[in-house]
């Protein structure tokens, strides 16, 4: 083109704008073929369960590579063909939860989140739309609450068992004991009822957990920038945590004595609860790193952790153990000293 004299060549913008256009083309082709291995993967949990720890890797590559508007798009196609091809309830409790905490770790991973905030968040995440599925069960679909949440499952496998029993026992004469097994019944599942927030959240985080080391191990062939997930051995359960979760319950417990109501009731036994995991997981952080010193072999490591820690004269020194460990350098202390002996 002439302009005034000089020759003006516009081919700067114009590759831009090439440019520009193949990357909105292979954003839409990787979107499609992300919604299409989402639907793939969510049909496969629906026959073989383990592959519900890798439906939220498609859409984590997607939200890391395009962006979270993009696969908000992939997500809701996704669904509604997982709606017609599938189940609606299927996907509103599979599919969904899912895949919000896949489209999560891709965002996180792409701002850089630290491993606190990554899993914290996408824990809370998961655990949000764990409700969000139950009380759209109970309100929209008229489902039961403990079908929604998977009690009567129990009830049911536990009173045919008890049926079982109960033939026995009128053969042998021991209706007595079967009694008794009743009431241990019924009080078992009165405190599993109790402790259904606390389930689900710890459900949340290991959904979480296993998700990401999943997706390490495949995208890590795939020369895919995510981080590996800690070493248990410089894992750590935060002092400050502890210490705020402790006040909490404090103030439920005074809360709950002044006024003996229901939701006061759950707050001071689900947050017990959680004091208990936490220190119960500290002692198990010590326990391995105090076995690693003697076996190197992370395989009879593992099989030696797991018979240790059912064992319930030794669950009760691992809860004393990671009580004084979360206040008192206990690993640095002992451990080191020993490393430096061998």
């Amino acid at each position: 083109m002439v302009f005034w004299g000089r020759i003006s060549f516009p081919s700067f913008n114009f590759k831009r704008g090439i440019l520009v256009r193949e990357l909105k083309v292979r954003s839409i082709v990787e979107g499609g073929l992300i919604t299409g291995l989402s639907i793939i993967f969510t049909w496969l949990t629906y026959w073989f369960f383990p592959f519900f720890f890798v439906c939220p890797l498609p859409l984590m590559f997607l939200s890391y590579r395009h962006g979270v508007k993009l696969s908000f798009i992939s997500l809701m196609i996704s669904l509604l063909f997982s709606f017609l091809l599938i189940n609606p309830v299927y996907s509103i409790f599979v599919f969904l939860p899912s895949c919000f905490l896949g489209v999560f770790l891709g965002y996180g991973l792409k701002k850089n989140l630290s491993f606190t905030k990554l899993f914290f968040i996408g824990t809370l995440i998961f655990f949000g739309m764990e409700l969000f599925s139950i009380l759209f069960s109970v309100l929209a679909l008229n489902i039961p609450l403990e079908k929604a949440i998977g009690i009567d499952v129990l009830k049911e496998s536990w009173g045919q068992s008890l049926n079982m029993l109960e033939g026995l026992a009128k053969r042998t004469g021991g209706l007595q004991n079967l009694e008794d097994l009743k009431k241990m019944q019924n009080q078992m599942l009165d405190s599993l009822s109790m402790l259904i927030p606390s389930l689900l959240l710890f459900s949340s985080f290991l959904q979480v957990l296993v998700s990401y080391f999943i997706a390490e191990k495949i995208l890590k062939r795939f020369d895919f920038p995510i981080k590996p997930i800690p070493n248990i051995e410089t894992l750590r359960i935060s002092k400050k945590l502890f210490m705020r979760l402790l006040i909490v319950y404090v103030i439920a417990l005074i809360l709950n004595n002044f006024f003996p109501i229901q939701v006061f009731k759950y707050a001071v036994t689900n947050i017990f609860f959680m004091i208990q995991i936490l220190i119960f997981l500290e002692g198990c952080f010590v326990l391995w790193n105090f076995m690693k010193l003697f076996l190197p072999s992370r395989i009879l490591r593992g099989i030696l952790f797991v018979l240790l820690i059912f064992n319930p004269l030794l669950e009760s020194i691992i809860f004393v153990v990671g009580l004084i460990d979360i206040f008192y350098p206990l690993r640095e202390k002992f451990l080191n000293k020993k490393e430096l002996e061998l």
